[in-house]
């Protein structure tokens, strides 16, 4: 972690290819051949800057920032066909192919961040359904905040929204606290806002509202809710009121 993003860095890296060759060329004397060739590639090192951010859409953006690298040594040898006379040459072919792959790799560096890795995180959702009927946004407010050498905070939105609609809730969430401890991999801090605007969103749209009437009660306890009785008890009776002006009725909660 640095303080523009991470460091994605490598030491001391090693390669081996192996592959085929043929040649021919035509004309008054043809010539042809054909064989493999071994390549080691030895104390490959590079270090890449990484600057993560956030796109209009709240995902995670990331694009290299810097890129350098160093090939160590490169080794080729020839085998089958000609090949005690291409290896008298093969020190011309290794720093042939030296020169070429400490030009290229940066830029193979450069394409698995700004190519690969930005399409993968284009794809990442920042909102999630909840039974179909609610829905999590929990896209980034901002780039993440790096502290140099330890961790890296990233803040989201965490609210949630009727399914149809993205009406934000008519109060603020609280501030996070600020993390005083690092001793351990990872933190998270959820507040009572995102189940606030959970519950917000179902009153709103009348999940939390239930009609209570008779049928609703067993058989043997439907009586309660009368507002006239002789004998079991019922509201009527015990909320004298409710008996005295609507007599012979029955209550809905």
């Amino acid at each position: 972690v640095t303080t523009d993003g991470l460091s994605w860095a490598a030491n001391g890296l090693g390669l081996s290819i192996s592959g085929h060759f043929h040649y021919h060329k035509g004309g008054f004397i043809p010539i042809s051949d054909s064989g493999s060739i071994d390549v080691n590639v030895n104390g490959v090192n590079f270090n890449a800057g990484v600057s993560l951010g956030a796109d209009s859409t709240g995902r995670p953006k990331i694009i290299s920032n810097g890129c350098s690298c160093n090939i160590g040594h490169v080794d080729v040898k020839f085998h089958g066909g000609a090949a005690f006379i291409y290896n008298l040459f093969k020190g011309k072919v290794a720093d042939m192919l030296k020169s070429q792959l400490n030009g290229q790799l940066c830029v193979m560096i450069k394409k698995a961040i700004d190519t690969d890795a930005e399409n993968s995180l284009a794809k990442l959702k920042v909102t999630v359904d909840i039974d179909k009927v609610f829905s999590l946004d929990y896209r980034f407010l901002g780039r993440p905040a790096f502290n140099p050498g330890h961790f890296l905070e990233t803040y989201h939105k965490g609210e949630v929204y009727w399914a149809s609609s993205t009406t934000d809730a008519p109060f603020e969430p609280a501030g996070i606290p600020q993390i005083n401890s690092t001793g351990n991999m990872f933190y998270i801090w959820v507040s009572d806002y995102v189940f606030n605007t959970l519950s917000y969103q179902a009153q709103n749209h009348g999940m939390l509202s239930y009609v209570l009437t008779g049928k609703d009660l067993p058989a043997k306890d439907r009586s309660f809710l009368n507002t006239s009785c002789v004998g079991e008890p019922c509201i009527g009776q015990i909320i004298a009121a409710i008996g005295h002006k609507f007599p012979n009725d029955q209550v809905v909660l």
